[in-house]
C-alpha cells in the first residue's frame, strides 16, 4: 500500500510541482524584464507598450503625461553618495506610483520619471500637480532635494507615446535652476522656442558645474613673417544641448 501511495505521489504530484515551479520562474523572469531593478517601476519599454494599449482601449478618456527631472542630481550624488541617492529615487518612485493612473509610471532615465494622470481640467490638474510637488519636497529624505515637474496636458494620442514623454520632459528641463518654480506646462505661457532656449541655458549651466567646457586657442600668423602674432579663444563643450 505504501509503495503504491509513493508511486502515485511520484507520478502525479511531482510533475505538477515541476510545472508550477517552471511557471513561477517564467513569471519572475518576465517581471524582471519589464521592471526597473532599483525602483520596481515599469521599465521604459514596458511602460510605452502598456500605455499605448491602454490609450487605444480607452480612446474616449483624456490623459496628461508628467515628467520629472531632479535638480543637480549628479551634485547630490557626489554629496550624499550613491546609496543615499538610490533611496531618494525609490522614495520618488513610490510617491509617483501612488499618484499615477493605473500604475502607468516608469523610470524614464537615470534620474527622470514619467507617469500618466487622467485629464480633467488643465488648470485644476496643474494645481493638483503643484500640490503633489510640494508634498514630494516636504517628505523628501534629503532636505535639499528639488524636483521639477513637466506637464503635458490632454495629450494628442495620435503622437507616439515617447514623443509625448519628451514634451513633458522638455517642460521640466525648462525650469531647472529656477528655484521658485516646480511645475512647467508644455502648452503654457512658455512657447516651444522659449522652452528650447531655457533648456539650452540650463545645459550650459550644468556643463560649467561639471567642467565640461574646454578652452581652445586658434593661432594667427603674420602672412609675411610667418610669426605667431595672436591667438583667438574658442570655447568647446562635450555636451550636446540640442539632443536633450
Amino acid at each position: 500500500y505504501h509503495f503504491e501511495l509513493f508511486m502515485t505521489f511520484f507520478i502525479v504530484i511531482v510533475p505538477l510541482v515541476a510545472v508550477y515551479l517552471r511557471q513561477k520562474r517564467n513569471a519572475l523572469n518576465i517581471y524582471i524584464a519589464q521592471h526597473d531593478d532599483l525602483t520596481q517601476l515599469l521599465s521604459r519599454s514596458a511602460f510605452l507598450r502598456l500605455t499605448e494599449k491602454i490609450f487605444r482601449i480607452m480612446s474616449d478618456t483624456h490623459f496628461n503625461i508628467i515628467a520629472t527631472d531632479i535638480e543637480n542630481f549628479k551634485v547630490t550624488n557626489s554629496m550624499y553618495g550613491t546609496e543615499r541617492c538610490d533611496e531618494v529615487l525609490k522614495y520618488l518612485a513610490k510617491k509617483i506610483q501612488e499618484k499615477c493612473f493605473w500604475g502607468l509610471c516608469t523610470r524614464f532615465g537615470s534620474d527622470h520619471f514619467v507617469f500618466v494622470m487622467q485629464h480633467k481640467d488643465t488648470e485644476k490638474d496643474i494645481v493638483e500637480l503643484e500640490s503633489f510637488a510640494a508634498e514630494v519636497l516636504n517628505d523628501s529624505p534629503i532636505d535639499t532635494l528639488s524636483v521639477k515637474f513637466g506637464f503635458y496636458g490632454d495629450i494628442d494620442k495620435k503622437l507616439p507615446i515617447n514623443l509625448s514623454c519628451d514634451k513633458a520632459l522638455l517642460a521640466a528641463k525648462s525650469i531647472l535652476h529656477h528655484y521658485d518654480k516646480f511645475v512647467a506646462n508644455y502648452d503654457g505661457p512658455l512657447s516651444t522656442q522659449n522652452i528650447k532656449y531655457q533648456v539650452l541655458e540650463s545645459s550650459f549651466l550644468d556643463a560649467i558645474k561639471n567642467n565640461d567646457f574646454k578652452i581652445w586657442f586658434q593661432p594667427k600668423y603674420d602672412a609675411y613673417t610667418e610669426e605667431l602674432v595672436t591667438a583667438k579663444e574658442t570655447w568647446k563643450t562635450t555636451i550636446s544641448p540640442g539632443a536633450q
